[in-house]
């Protein structure tokens, strides 16, 4: 199951964290390179790996444990057997994971309404209809986790201030 998050930095009402804050979040055996934004690094990906899980139990990034490594301009991390990226695009930081990292497809929109959860329905369906040819609808699984009609396949999305994305296994 693909996970996804997204943070805008650019959200007014986003608290600027002070360094002393990613004690808040990590995890005893958490790596990451030291960055202005590893506050925001650390969260999405955490959030991402806790969406790839498809777990009904509370999020609590402490009990995430994340390798985050750098490599030229490439931000990857792994928790256990999940593997995913993260990107800064714009101001904006996204992260994507899956067991399968390869086989994801994500989209990443700007939002234009104020019903950010029916708006990104909505772009699943006119993806779905657009690069597929496919008639979808966004249903819940029994446990209440987004998937799509067709093969009852697994959905991840995510939405802060300007931004929403979600992320599907490829097909």
């Amino acid at each position: 199951m693909p996970g996804i998050d997204i943070i805008d930095l650019s959200d007014p009402l986003l608290h600027k964290r002070e360094k002393g804050a990613i004690r808040l979040i990590t995890h005893p055996q958490d790596q990451f390179p030291p960055d202005e934004n590893e506050f925001w690094y650390l969260w999405t990906a955490k959030e991402a790996i806790f969406k790839a899980h498809r777990d009904l139990t509370m999020f609590n990034p402490k009990n995430i444990q994340v390798i985050i490594t750098k490599s030229e301009d490439t931000l990857k991390f792994e928790s256990g057997d999940i593997k995913g990226e993260l990107k800064r695009i714009d101001d904006a930081i996204i992260a994507i994971a899956d067991k399968e990292l390869e086989n994801v497809t994500y989209k990443i929109l700007e939002r234009k309404t104020d019903s950010e959860s029916s708006e990104i329905r909505d772009e699943v369906v006119k993806h779905f209809q657009k690069e597929h040819n496919l008639d979808v609808k966004v249903e819940s699984d029994g446990d209440g986790l987004p998937i799509i009609s067709y093969h009852k396949l697994p959905l991840s999305f995510t939405h802060h201030a300007r931004y929403m994305a979600f992320a599907y296994h490829s097909f």
